[in-house]
């Protein structure tokens, strides 16, 4: 269905009706008919996620009336409009040549067919038929089959004023600038990685562990609770777009905090204003990028997100590694100070992307978002078939969800309550599989298993290397592979590693109460063959994650929400994976992670892996 303002002519003016049905060559009776019972078919619509009613009745040349309502399904919206039910009853029951279409909705000004119904339609009707379009209080636009097509392309030509810098549309090259705010994320999360377990940072904050080191730690995960909050209502107001420069500000000082940091209280204050910007782009960046690309690369162009976190691992990890050659308190701060690079040049880069032509919809920019559809989509020509269908979808989604309630209630009523559980829970599974704790304290587990010094870290830097690769590789496979499937294997493979780690930990784990090395953090140790266990099968952790959750929540966050939703949606999302983040970060580290030993934490998220390929089983569509 799409949206458009031709005359709309009035069902209780006789005159109007019966001018139009002398038009179109039908009876009064026969539009009587029509309008009656395509308002009665609506009733029948199945439409539980977008509550947005659609009945059709097509007449035939025999004088035939047959009826059909829209169907949806969890892939809203993917579904079935009414019009295609309606024309596949009446072909599967022999009826070949139609005389008049009716379509009737909730909305006024009325909705008409979409481009793909009036591709259905013109392979049965000529294209003089008449459609008429019924609205919610039953007056009516009726044009021909022809003027319904040539009017798609005469209201999408509007001139549009653009800003004053160019604007760059590819959609591979606007992800490689957008998903720098991913990279960022990555540089944070390594920024601690190579620190921690050098003798400069110990000595310059008094050697913290336990909660203090676990408070550290998990400082950005409480910092992007706040800024997963916070997106929803941001990028509505202001746009995915504008949202993500919002936060490098945020970004910026955080980092300035934590450079010149003199005690812990002030590190963890620098992390959590740093964990703000993340929570805001964790959520953001997919939404953006699901919103600007084609529907058979959007798996792919998330999937760059995922690749630049992994770059911002690898390269701050490595700066941390060159760093700890240097004495004294400058090692840290210079490479925490590393971090103001990437937010600089994402600042740099933000005005020459496009706005997401969605949002533009949304908030009634109407022209802008049709001309920035084509640009991105067929390189500007708006007559274009997949940029009038893919609009059409646009303004047809958009018109039902304003129908639909508003505020919280959008969340949760109806089917809705399913997608808003899907999101969150998938989000919340990947943080409880415990990956995201080995890719932050790698360092620890590794001297476990009796690594140190520079071997260390050297060791625990391969495994961002293995993001990399592997995560190149699930960028050519995650859209032909599908979601569901990945998250499933992933979660249950996972599971299996950590349960090997936490087993090999316990069984033959000696403890160290002094710590090992001195590393009052590290409180057990393993050697010999146990050793080599933890570390491969830490490795193969790593790249199960990196093939399966760790791309493909975002991307499943990110389309399973509607266009109305879909901004706080993903905040909601993001929410869930920070505050599980949070818990998992301080609890690794706190007294009773200590005196159980951390191969308790993997024996947990081995059960929770495991749980969250059943729960993937039952409720993930």
């Amino acid at each position: 269905m799409a949206n458009f303002q031709p005359t709309l002519l009035h069902s209780s003016n006789e005159s109007e009706v019966a001018s139009s049905c002398k038009t179109f060559n039908i009876t009064l009776e026969q539009f009587t008919t029509l309008k009656s019972r395509s308002a009665s078919a609506k009733s029948t619509a199945y439409c539980p996620y977008s509550n947005f009613r659609v009945g059709a009745t097509i007449l035939t040349h025999e004088g035939v009336f047959i009826d059909g309502a829209n169907v949806e399904n969890a892939a809203y919206p993917v579904g079935t409009c009414a019009e295609r039910v309606a024309f596949g009853k009446a072909v599967t029951e022999g009826h070949r040549r139609f005389k008049v279409v009716a379509v009737a909705t909730d909305i006024s000004p009325p909705a008409s067919p979409c481009g793909m119904c009036r591709q259905f339609i013109r392979e049965f009707c000529d294209l003089d038929t008449p459609i008429f379009m019924f609205d919610k209080n039953g007056d009516f636009i009726v044009m021909r089959l022809e003027q319904r097509n040539r009017s798609s392309s005469h209201f999408l030509q509007s001139p549009v004023t653009m800003h004053s810098f160019p604007k760059i549309y590819n959609t591979y090259f606007v992800a490689v600038i957008a998903t720098v705010g991913g990279m960022l994320f990555g540089f944070d999360i390594s920024s601690m990685s190579a620190i921690v377990g050098t003798k400069q940072y110990t000595d310059y904050f008094n050697d913290p562990h336990g909660i203090v080191q676990g408070a550290i730690g998990s400082a950005l995960a409480a910092g992007s609770v706040i800024g997963s909050l916070m997106a929803g209502p941001i990028s509505d107001r202001w746009g995915r777009r504008d949202s993500i420069f919002f936060a490098c500000f945020w970004w910026l000082i955080g980092t300035a905090v934590q450079v010149s940091c003199r005690n812990y209280g002030q590190l963890i204050a620098g992390r959590i204003l740093n964990g703000v910007r993340v929570g805001i782009t964790s959520s953001q960046v997919p939404a953006y990028l699901a919103e600007i690309a084609k529907k058979e690369r959007r798996g792919r162009i998330i999937v760059i997100q995922q690749l630049a976190i992994e770059w911002g691992i690898f390269i701050m990890f490595f700066s941390g590694y060159g760093c700890s050659f240097i004495d004294g308190p400058a090692s840290f701060r210079t490479a925490w100070a590393v971090q103001f690079i990437p937010a600089v040049l994402l600042m740099l880069g933000l005005p020459f992307l496009p706005r997401s032509p969605r949002w533009l919809a949304k908030v009634g920019r109407t022209e802008q978002a049709i001309k920035t559809l084509a640009d991105i989509q067929a390189g500007g020509n708006i007559d274009d078939a997949l940029v009038v269908a893919e609009w059409e979808e646009i303004w047809t989604v958009l018109s039902a969800e304003r129908e639909s309630p508003f505020g919280w209630r959008k969340f949760f009523h109806h089917g809705m309550w399913k997608r808003t559980l899907a999101g969150m829970s998938v989000q919340a599974w990947q943080q409880l599989s415990g990956a995201n704790v080995m890719t932050y304290y790698v360092v620890y587990v590794f001297q476990m298993a009796g690594l140190t010094g520079n071997i260390n870290l050297i060791s625990s830097g391969v495994q961002y290397a293995l993001f990399i690769i592997f995560t190149s590789v699930v960028f050519f496979l995650i859209d032909k592979t599908g979601r569901r499937p990945l998250l499933i294997y992933g979660a249950i493979g996972m599971g299996i590693c950590q349960f090997v780690v936490g087993g090999v930990l316990g069984s033959y784990g000696i403890s160290v109460p002094e710590g090992v090395d001195g590393n009052s953090n590290v409180v057990i140790q393993v050697t010999g063959a146990p050793a080599h266990t933890v570390i491969a099968f830490s490795y193969l952790l790593i790249i199960i994650y990196t093939i399966t959750l760790a791309p493909v929540v975002w991307v499943y966050a990110a389309e399973v929400w509607s266009l109305e939703t879909r901004a706080t949606g993903m905040g909601f999302a993001a929410l869930a994976n920070w505050l599980f983040n949070f818990a998992l970060g301080l609890f690794y580290f706190s007294d009773v992670s200590q005196h159980h030993v951390q191969n308790l934490s993997h024996l947990c998220c081995s059960l929770l892996g495991l749980g969250l390929g059943c729960a993937d089983i039952s409720h993930v569509p």
